[in-house]
């Protein structure tokens, strides 16, 4: 009886251990995913302005997978300030970032609700486009 308990709990733990790594999405975490897509504001600003020369053009093709790019800085943005917030070392610093992430998820929030019909809305979301970027560091 002692060696099954024994052997129940050594599984158990193996199997916790394991379990310890995969991230809520189902996936194993690896250092791809761990890591924010970081981006300077020159480099965002440049991508803003590609993504609205493509919606010009009508490409739906181009403009939805340069809209997928800059969604993935924006989310690279958050990560990093959620990294900055939980490395901060007393709560004034804590403050600041939470507020800086704040306001960047109103932003994105303001841009998600425009994809539906981006040619329609592209003076607006490029105006909030570049107000993202001036939230950029």
């Amino acid at each position: 009886m002692k060696r099954f308990i024994l052997l129940f709990s050594l599984c158990a733990i193996s199997c916790s251990v394991s379990f310890a790594q995969v991230t809520a999405s189902g996936k194993p975490m690896n250092a791809e995913q761990s890591k924010p897509l970081l981006v300077s504001q020159s480099e965002f600003i440049a991508k803003a302005t590609e993504f609205d020369s493509h919606l010009a053009s009508k490409n739906t093709e181009k403009y939805q997978s340069t809209f997928d790019e800059l969604k993935k800085m924006m989310e690279g943005q958050f990560k990093d300030e959620k990294a900055k917030t939980y490395a901060a070392t007393d709560n004034a610093e804590k403050t600041k970032y939470t507020n800086h992430f704040h306001e960047q998820f109103v932003i994105y929030r303001e841009i998600m609700k425009m994809r539906g019909d981006m040619v329609a809305n592209r003076a607006a979301l490029n105006e909030q486009l570049l107000k993202f970027a001036r939230t950029i560091n």
